[in-house]
């Protein structure tokens, strides 16, 4: 599984963190050692070999990608979502959480927020981000408290130091307390979670999605906004006036929703295929 962050240290960069497993270890961002060495002074001779042997975070570039997938660039870019959890064309599958706020402060006190970027393509992997998934749209205000120090400014390296070590302990933590395994398709959205209605028109805008491939949209509260309901998508639109057949198509998807509320999202997904 490797990890992506979108973080500011002098500009916002994409960055590559590395591969997450129960042997991963602390990574470092070194802005400041290009230009020890370009001073070239004896002094620093043991501080740039040190430095040099660190870990690495690693810039994503146009020329150099680091397997950034191309699909996912406006989830770094563009907003108007908080996570996101699908499935790509290519048959990988991401978890993106958006606007965690960093424990490092400026001087004024604000944080910056960053975003991270799960990316596998990894049966194995995919269990853990199943229940990862589902730990966050249930658990969402605690993600800042979790997440908050997964990058932090090391003193003793004047520079950042990504602990993603502890981030593979957090979604151990998911897996083994939220066990929980989605339906997936190729090239869907499984999960989206936005912080109001109004906000879905302009992700679907501003990421260029197709609608009818978001398979579920809540709030930050965990509160279904929108659903997409299989058989209209099949072309098979139940009985809107039978109200077991609606009951018999909601429960195929696992869903706890009321029946009245189902007859409601299902009328206005036929209104919008028929027109």
């Amino acid at each position: 599984m490797r990890l992506y962050a979108y973080y500011s240290c002098g500009g916002y960069k994409d960055m590559f963190l590395g591969e997450l497993s129960s042997n991963s270890g602390p990574v470092y961002y070194l802005p400041l050692l290009p230009i020890i060495k370009k001073r070239n002074q004896q002094d620093d001779i043991g501080l740039i070999s040190y430095l040099e042997a660190l870990p690495q975070i690693k810039i994503i570039t146009n020329s150099n990608p680091l397997g950034f997938p191309l699909q996912c660039n406006s989830l770094f870019s563009h907003g108007a979502y908080n996570i996101l959890y699908r499935t790509l064309a290519n048959g990988e599958y991401v978890l993106a959480i958006r606007g965690i706020e960093s424990s490092i402060k400026d001087e004024e006190g604000r944080s910056t927020p960053f975003n991270l970027l799960f990316v596998t393509d990894c049966k194995y992997d995919v269990d853990y981000l199943d229940s990862t998934a589902y730990y966050c749209t249930l658990n969402y205000s605690n993600l800042n408290n979790e997440l908050s120090k997964t990058i932090i400014y090391d003193t003793t390296v004047n520079g950042l130091r990504a602990d993603i070590h502890n981030v593979w302990s957090w979604i151990v933590m998911c897996k083994t307390n939220w066990n929980h395994e989605y339906r997936h398709r190729i090239n869907e959205i499984i999960i989206l979670m936005i912080a109001s209605e109004s906000m879905l028109d302009l992700f679907i805008k501003e990421h260029n999605v197709d609608c009818e491939k978001i398979d579920q949209v809540i709030d930050v509260n965990g509160n279904i906004i929108a659903m997409n309901i299989d058989p209209i998508r099949n072309n098979h639109i139940p009985d809107i006036h039978n109200c077991d057949d609606i009951e018999s198509e909601i429960k195929q998807l696992g869903k706890d929703l009321s029946i009245d509320k189902a007859l409601k999202k299902i009328k206005n997904l036929i209104d919008s295929v028929t027109k």
